[in-house]
């Protein structure tokens, strides 16, 4: 297609390629600082971490009110890490924790964990976790073994609660 008139004038149209630049800001600089040093363990290994997994996913807000965010529905691209410890369930983004519950908080029963198709599905009722937000959020994880994981998260539900 190198060839190919049509293509050749848009080519020539929009100049030389500027390499100096820096890429944009974002999520492309925030991504890949992920994917360079991941989170800090240090706290989870503590408390007796059984699992963790740096995975990719989304994250999906649905009727979502919050100070400074509102949405009836948004889906973004994200990167995960799922840790399980003998203390509590963590799902982290590279802002933060999405979902912190421990085994035997109450809140945990709010959260609605299960599979979509091969992915990891976890439902927070953001209602239940903060007084001046409301709505559902959805985070989808591509886990390795994503059936495993749900076996996991229930045992130690069961045998904690």
């Amino acid at each position: 297609m190198s060839g190919d008139s049509r293509y050749s004038d848009y080519r020539r149209s929009r100049g030389p390629r500027d390499e100096s630049r820096s890429p944009p800001a974002g999520n492309v600089r925030r991504v890949a600082w992920w994917r360079r040093s991941g989170p800090d363990l240090s706290e989870f290994t503590r408390e007796g971490l059984l699992h963790q997994e740096t995975v990719g996913g989304t994250i999906t807000y649905r009727h979502y009110r919050a100070p400074g965010r509102s949405s009836s529905w948004a889906k973004e691209l994200r990167r995960w890490t799922v840790i399980l410890t003998q203390r509590r369930f963590t799902v982290l983004g590279p802002h933060g924790p999405v979902v912190d519950v421990p085994w035997t908080d109450r809140r945990f029963a709010t959260l609605d964990i299960g599979l979509d198709g091969e992915k990891l599905l976890i439902v927070v009722d953001v209602s239940a976790f903060s007084a001046d937000a409301s709505g559902r959020v959805e985070v989808r994880a591509r886990c390795a073994d994503s059936a495993a994981l749900l076996g996991m998260v229930r045992s130690l539900q069961r045998h904690v609660s």
